[in-house]
């Protein structure tokens, strides 16, 4: 299966569904419908046995090298803050919408981003706090994702990591 979005080629060949989800177009089989008060992930793939959340995050020099120097953002925090923030929502929103569809298959989460190495890991670390990734509440059956699945990529790490676990991703423009 193949999916172009938000200047990416994807293709799953295993995959049973794959589908923009956070869909604009009401039209659209997959549109959600309650964007006005929930984020979602961009991409999601269904596999067998599991679903694959894709989260794209591409930014341009300018805001690359304010998100390096510690710049605020909008809401007064750092900006690398606000991207923290929205990267947790976009998941928790997307399990909620995911379990109001009826859907239990196990979570993979890769936010696909133009970050350096050093800092995919920087946010994916943080990010697995936040979520929280590996963990789970003492009345729950359940975590909400492995800590082993929850991933912050570039789309070299993408290449190396994951083209032969669920397949090709590409930067199209």
């Amino acid at each position: 299966m193949k999916l172009v979005t938000d200047g990416y080629e994807f293709d799953f060949a295993h995959a049973v569904a794959l589908y923009k989800f956070d869909e604009p177009d009401k039209s659209n089989a997959h549109y959600h419908g309650l964007s006005y008060c929930m984020k979602a992930v961009d991409v999601i793939a269904e596999f067998p046995n599991f679903q694959l959340w894709i989260e794209i995050k591409d930014y341009p020099q300018l805001r690359l090298e304010q998100i390096r120097k510690g710049e605020k953002g909008r809401s007064g925090k750092t900006i690398v803050r606000e991207i923290q923030e929205t990267l947790k929502l976009k998941f928790r929103d997307t399990f909620l919408y995911r379990y109001g569809e009826g859907c239990n298959k196990k979570i993979v989460y890769v936010c696909l981003t133009n970050f350096n190495n050093k800092e995919c890991e920087d946010f994916c670390k943080q990010l697995k706090k936040e979520i929280p990734a590996g963990k789970k509440g003492p009345r729950w059956s359940s975590e909400l994702v492995a800590s082993e699945h929850c991933f912050v990529v570039d789309i070299h790490a993408w290449k190396r990591n994951f083209d032969s676990i669920f397949g090709t991703c590409k930067r199209i423009q």
